[in-house]
Parts: C-alpha cells; structure tokens; sequence
C-alpha cells in the first residue's frame, strides 16, 4: 500500500466532503476537485479562520474606546458582545454574513476584494468586524448595521480597538490604537530596521495595494511599523501556506515512520494495549480539540499528527 499517496487522497477528500459549497455550481464544483490536497487544505484555513471559536477570553477595550463607551449609538449591543465574549458565548452571529462563502473560483477574474470568500481585513491586519445589534434575523445573524467593532481575538483574550463606520477597512486609526494601546495584542511592531522609506502608502493607496493582496509597510507618528500576519498573492494568510505545510509534513513523517519503522510502532502501540491489525485502514480526519488525526478503522487507533 502506497501511504502517502492514500493518505493525502484520504486528507484531499475529507476537505472535498467538509467545505461548504454549493455542488450545483458546476464551475466551483469543477475548480475545487482539481485541486491538489496543499492548494485545497489553504482554503478549508482560510475558511476556518473567519470564525471565532467559543471560548472565555479576558477583554481588552482600548482607551479610545473606553473614552466614549457610554456615547456610542449602539452600546446595547456593545455591552451585549462584551458580554458574550466573556462568558464564551458563540459570537459568529455578529460576523459577517460572508463566512457563508467558503471557497469561490480562483482565477475567474474577479478582484480579490470582491470574493465572498476571502476577508483581506483579517488576513492583512487580523482584525475581526462585528455588527452592533441585539436583534437575530431569521438567517441566524443579527442584524446588519452600519457601524462595525473591530476586535483582535486570541486563544484566551479579546481586544477591543475601537467602532467605525463600514468601510474602515485601511484607516491608519485602528493600527494606531493598536499599536499605542493595545500593545499586549502583538499585532502591530515597531519595524527597527525600516528606516527613511522614499514612499509610505495613503490610506487610498493601502486599500488599493490590500485588493490586489500586497502588504504595505505604514508609519504611525514617524514609528515605521508592520502588521502581523500577512497576506499571499492569493489574497489567503501567510498562515495559511505555513499550517498547511505543517500538516502535509506530518503526514509525511507518519507515512515514513509506518514505512521504515513498522515493527518499533507496533510494538509501541502493543504496549499501550493496541493491537493493529495486519492491514490497517488509515484514513484522515480533523476532530475537535484532537485536530488532525490518522485513525485506523479497524482498530480504532487515533494518532494526533499536530
């Protein structure tokens, strides 16, 4: 048996069967079945990571937004997300009605900011936006509202930047306030070796530069800085690429290992009291806290590869 090949086929189609997208669309469903396992696990990423996971963060609200907290038209509802963020409540609700989208065709000539399913906000400044309403729609999310808060999330923290108008999407002010007052979010740094560039980029030119997936260099108060993350020319997360590789190249080990070392895996496995059978049937899977996994059907065996 040839593992890797069915291994990456195995992690290849359960991508296939766990990207929403519409099968109708034969295009899409064409375009997404021609991918290659790498090309394919950086959209499932990419798609993952619109989402905030449910978890109990400690919240950050920066001085400018604390200042005018009580004058904000819709502080209801700010006081209601703060709130859920807190007790770890589901926050998808407020997000944008784009992490619907999970993949679109690549290459169909359509402007990268114009692609329902990429958010170049979060993946050039790592900045989430919610809408500011209490009131669900039949859809599931809350109403649709013209101003947004724009949040930086973290395993286990939540820091609040500020409320600004839809559209704020390259305004220096929230990586001004990120990079004054919300030091401990780690997005925005002091770029020590950027010194005297001919040309800094206008907020028009940074939206321009973000839509066609450059990452611009900004200066806040003579202080050249640089933005977390980053994005690929496909308007997808350097993250992304990186992850991706990750877990490509724990497949390789484990595919490796069962090839060159199959009797010390057994026998290690035997020693915790699992037996493989003769031929195991691997097959990927993502579960849970677990993450990626190899299991074997027949054994049940659950290897971690992350």
């Amino acid at each position: 048996m040839d593992l890797d090949i069915c291994l990456k086929e195995s992690a290849r189609q359960w991508v296939l069967n766990n990207l929403p997208y519409d099968q109708s669309n034969n295009e899409l469903d064409a375009h997404l079945r021609s991918l290659d396992v790498h090309d394919l696990f950086i959209k499932y990423h990419n798609w993952t990571s619109r989402f905030i996971a449910p978890r109990v963060r400690q919240v950050h609200i920066s001085a400018t937004l604390k200042a005018r907290l009580s004058s904000i038209e819709h502080k209801t509802a700010l006081k209601q997300i703060i709130e859920d963020i807190a007790a770890g409540l589901d926050l998808n609700c407020y997000l944008s009605k784009g992490i619907q989208h999970a993949a679109d065709v690549s290459g169909n000539g359509k402007k990268l900011n114009r692609r329902r399913d990429l958010d170049l906000l979060l993946t050039s400044w790592g900045l989430h936006h919610l809408h500011l309403s209490t009131r669900t729609m039949p859809d599931g999310f809350v109403e649709r509202t013209g101003d947004l808060l724009f949040v930086v999330f973290k395993h286990d923290n939540a820091y609040l930047v500020d409320v600004m108008p839809h559209g704020s999407w390259s305004k220096e002010h929230l990586a001004r306030v990120m990079f004054k007052e919300l030091e401990s979010a780690e997005i925005v740094h002091e770029a020590k070796r950027a010194k005297n560039l001919s040309w800094i980029p206008n907020e028009e030119e940074r939206k321009q530069l973000r839509n066609n997936a450059i990452n611009s260099p900004m200066e806040i108060d003579g202080t050249m800085v640089t933005i977390s993350g980053g994005m690929t020319t496909a308007g997808t997360s350097i993250d992304a690429t990186m992850d991706t590789i990750s877990l490509l190249k724990a497949i390789e080990s484990f595919e490796d290992a069962w090839e060159n070392r199959n009797k010390c895996l057994r026998e290690a496995f035997s020693k915790d009291g699992v037996e493989l059978p003769e031929v195991p049937e691997f097959e990927f899977n993502i579960l849970g806290d677990h993450g990626p996994v190899i299991f074997d059907k027949k054994s049940k065996l659950l290897l971690k590869l992350l």
